[in-house]
């Protein structure tokens, strides 16, 4: 399930990198950071890869519902 979506976000614009973890009840987390003077508004930095990737989702993946959420910016 990991795979299409971070192959989605990898090489967006400012992203310095990424980490993912999995869980057994099927729940992944996907942390991306990004340079400090990245505009959080730009389409790299939300849900637009996400959305790109959930066509090749699994179909109960989509039904459960894929969540985008940012963080605040830490200094």
């Amino acid at each position: 399930m990991a795979a299409p979506i971070e192959t989605q976000i990898n090489g967006v614009d400012n992203m310095l990198y990424m980490s993912s973890t999995s869980s057994s009840n099927g729940q992944m987390t996907l942390t991306v950071y990004f340079s400090l003077d990245t505009d959080p508004t730009s389409p790299g930095a939300g849900a637009e890869p996400v959305n790109l990737a959930v066509p090749q989702l699994p179909a109960a993946v989509v039904q459960q519902g894929v969540n985008v959420r940012r963080s605040p910016r830490r200094s």
